[in-house]
């Protein structure tokens, strides 16, 4: 027997068959690894408080997270998205140190596998001390159907430090197939290839 324990989801799936989930020292689920890993990502539905949230990394000593909304919708919802609308995240939190080089950041992951970091500004900023508010768009027509999981945190290149969150939960994409978002495109990004095409000599 082998036993596997990680937090890499993608790991997880590739290596076993039969995924077991600790909580607070309880086996709170003991079963087929896609139903694992699903129900850990989204915390089999459990309501999570951000603020309380446990955050590997230091610099959570100088960033904290009060709140996050997913097109205005708290992870206490059901959350479903249109694939071809755009998807908003916001974030709040506090900062009580001054740092020259903030980026905060939402990481998107499906099944398992991280599929993008998005930052709340495109070149690093500083952040001063008091209340922030941090917005994220994923582009309109990117994400295909499917459930995609979300990790938060933070990072200080100059400093080297960063803090990162567990899984805190998910929100679907809508099975909404079109002559843009087609069902026969295998993955979780949605490519339009308008400037492609195919040639052919006799």
């Amino acid at each position: 027997t082998v036993l596997f324990v990680s937090h890499n989801m993608n790991i997880v799936q590739n290596l076993c068959t039969r995924g077991i989930i600790i909580d607070q020292g309880s086996v709170v689920f003991d079963g087929p690894i896609r139903e694992a890993t699903s129900k850990y990502m989204s915390n089999d539905g459990k309501v999570v408080d951000i603020s309380k949230e446990k955050f590997r990394g230091g610099m959570h000593k100088s960033i904290g997270f009060n709140d996050i909304k997913i097109d205005q919708k708290s992870l206490t919802e059901d959350i479903q998205v249109d694939p071809s609308d755009p998807v908003l995240i916001e974030l709040s939190g506090q900062c009580d140190t001054a740092i020259k080089d903030a980026e905060i950041f939402v990481a998107i992951y499906c099944d398992g596998f991280r599929l993008a970091t998005v930052f709340d500004e495109e070149k690093t900023k500083a952040l001063s001390p008091g209340e922030f508010h941090s917005k994220f768009v994923i582009p309109e027509k990117l994400l295909k159907p499917g459930q995609y999981a979300i990790k938060i945190g933070a990072q200080s290149p100059r400093l080297k430090e960063w803090m990162i969150s567990d899984f805190i939960g998910t929100f679907d994409v809508a099975p909404i197939w079109n002559d843009e978002i087609q069902e026969r495109k295998v993955g979780a990004i949605n490519i339009i290839n308008n400037n492609g095409g195919r040639t052919t000599k006799l």
